[in-house]
């Protein structure tokens, strides 16, 4: 039977570009590939602690559905930490989603409309660029740079849309730990954005899905500057664990009560909001969350050590301020190169192009990851990398292209 005739147009084009991964699960491959945490991180004796003393009260609903906005109390505790970062969202303006990306689908259902048109910055997010293209939603790629998203870059799209009689419906990017870049926006640049925003009458989706992991002082989020035009996506998965699935989107209240009017998932459980709720109200997330930090500033160090040894002649990288991430350009070649050589090499990366909003563009970037690897292969990965960058790069004796 020829099922493709059942599909719907939005599946029939969401295929996702190629993310380059070679031999996965091959255990002599060494992978830099997903945005995964660090599974040695996963607090699993706290976590079972909470589940067995909630599971044990056996509270009315706690196995139940997780209706609408989510629970009251874990709301709470989000609301007062926008607030306690600068924003005045409240309870009612923040909605508990399975994870960001969950947060991301809702905001695409809710907000856009086929022919619609959504900013996103050159590199970001492949799996938004998809949940919004399913929606029906023109790309804008806007420019970035080595320090993010270019407001004047942004400026001259707005502009040109003006020109042509039509208008963004939003802006997605990622100012604090930007995947795929790594970078952190200045207040500076945020600022620039949040005053292009109001005079263009722009929403901001400010995606702070690794923002909690930061390794040094980051300005205030969008949700601060811009608080009733921003929608905040944020998410537990990389600081406690993705198998929670408990994200949230704060914002206005009339969009927060959009965004649960929408969903169709009757919520996530209650017993997992409950377990991450006291995980916050115990004080465990402060301490865990600085052991998290204190972990992936080591192999970030560790990362850009090995890069030093290895790679130091063929290509020039990023220098993370938080997150999971090393972006890395090459001064010439397509990295479509790099993967074959990489292959042949026992080691595997996502190449930029899987990131790119145009098509095709990002050919001389890839994105290296720490925070699933073991600490003790980063080097020995980067050996092999370094090998594979020579191969196409061909280093012509110079310390430092950059």
């Amino acid at each position: 039977m020829d099922f493709d005739s059942f599909f719907s147009r939005r599946l029939r084009g969401s295929a996702m570009p190629d993310h380059g991964l070679r031999r996965i699960g091959s255990p002599d491959m060494i992978q830099f590939g997903g945005g995964l945490p660090d599974p040695a991180l996963h607090p699993a004796a706290e976590l079972r602690r909470l589940f067995d003393q909630i599971l044990a009260a056996n509270e009315g609903g706690i196995l139940g559905y997780g209706y609408e906005q989510g629970d009251a109390v874990l709301r709470e505790l989000i609301a007062y930490r926008h607030r306690k970062e600068g924003g005045s969202a409240g309870a009612d303006g923040v909605v508990l989603t399975n994870g960001s990306a969950g947060g991301i689908g809702l905001v695409a259902a809710a907000l856009v409309d086929p022919g619609d048109v959504v900013i996103a910055e050159a590199a970001t997010y492949p799996g938004a660029l998809k949940a919004f293209r399913q929606m029906g939603a023109e790309i804008v790629a806007t420019p970035i740079d080595v320090c993010g998203l270019d407001p004047t870059g942004l400026e001259a799209a707005l502009k040109e849309l003006d020109r042509d009689g039509r208008r963004a419906k939003f802006l997605y990017t990622i100012p604090t730990c930007h995947n795929p870049t790594a970078t952190v926006l200045s207040l500076e640049r945020r600022q620039a954005v949040a005053d292009l925003a109001e005079r263009h009458g722009l929403l901001i989706v400010e995606d702070n899905t690794y923002g909690d992991i930061r390794f040094g002082p980051t300005p205030p989020p969008l949700i601060a500057l811009a608080p009733d035009r921003t929608i905040h996506l944020g998410s537990f998965s990389k600081t406690i664990a993705p198998g929670l699935r408990v994200g949230w989107a704060a914002g206005p209240d009339e969009i927060a009560a959009g965004l649960a009017r929408m969903r169709t998932d009757l919520g996530i459980s209650p017993l997992i909001q409950r377990v991450v709720t006291r995980f916050i109200e115990d004080g465990t997330f402060t301490s865990h969350l600085a052991h998290v930090t204190k972990h992936y500033r080591r192999k970030r160090d560790a990362m850009l050590a090995s890069l030093e040894r290895h790679c130091v002649d063929v290509a020039q990288w990023s220098d993370p301020e938080g997150g999971f991430f090393v972006w890395l350009t090459i001064p010439h070649g397509d990295v479509g190169e790099v993967l074959d050589a990489a292959e042949q090499e026992k080691v595997s990366f996502i190449p930029g192009t899987y990131f790119a909003a145009t098509p095709g563009a990002c050919s001389q970037s890839l994105r290296l990851s720490y925070g699933e690897i073991a600490e003790d292969r980063i080097d020995e990965g980067l050996r092999r990398l370094g090998r594979a960058l020579a191969a196409v790069v061909k280093p012509d004796g110079r310390r430092r292209w950059r």
